[in-house]
């Protein structure tokens, strides 16, 4: 069993202090300075964390983010989606629309007010995948990869900027793939010389 990196607990603990600072009403400057960099945290430690192991086993990597972040999220989607729902639904609601819904919540599609707290794992999920299917066609390539990740960051942040909506909302996902890359990129860079 690998050891524990004490510097990545210690970014992630980080960022959940920060967020949730982030989400007590600091002051306006604070908060400013705070989302620029809180989550993006996150999104590194998950690329420093990203076991190369599977790209020698996709299936495994695809069923490990279905079962941690996909399924969670549809889960809670739908428990939420139910809760808010069940009285609409028996007084005045409309199947179709229900049903609508319900297809929304497992395409990652218009967001439910109540379970837009959840966006982080729609996004990761998003994020890791497409940044697996990158590195496992260009893992050798690290200039291409680079060039490629370069590429969709501009891409994303472009769209965002410009108010350019890509299909799922992904223009976020293109921006937080360079920063899975970032992590991954720089756990193999020593910290400190031997």
């Amino acid at each position: 069993m690998k050891e524990r990196n004490v510097l990545i607990d210690f970014i992630k603990g980080i960022s959940i202090l920060l967020m949730v600072m982030a989400h007590s009403c600091p002051p306006q400057l604070l908060k400013n300075i705070v989302y620029l960099f809180h989550i993006g945290l996150f999104y590194y430690a998950s690329g420093w964390l990203f076991n190369e192991d599977y790209l020698n086993s996709p299936l495994s990597f695809v069923k490990r983010k279905l079962k941690g972040l996909y399924i969670p999220y549809v889960k809670w989607g739908l428990f939420y989606f139910l809760l808010v729902n069940i009285m609409s639904l028996i007084l005045f609601g409309s199947v179709d629309q229900n049903l609508k819904n319900v297809a929304d919540i497992l395409l990652f599609r218009n967001v439910h007010l109540l379970i837009s707290p959840l966006w982080f794992l729609k996004s990761l999920f998003i994020s890791e995948m497409f940044f697996f299917c990158i590195l496992y066609f260009f893992r050798k390539r690290t200039t291409i990869l680079l060039l490629i990740m370069l590429l969709l960051f501009t891409m994303g942040w472009y769209c965002s900027h410009y108010d350019i909506y890509l299909p799922f909302g992904i223009n976020r996902e293109l921006v937080t793939m360079f920063v899975l890359f970032l992590g991954y990129f720089s756990k193999n860079i020593p910290i400190m010389p031997a």
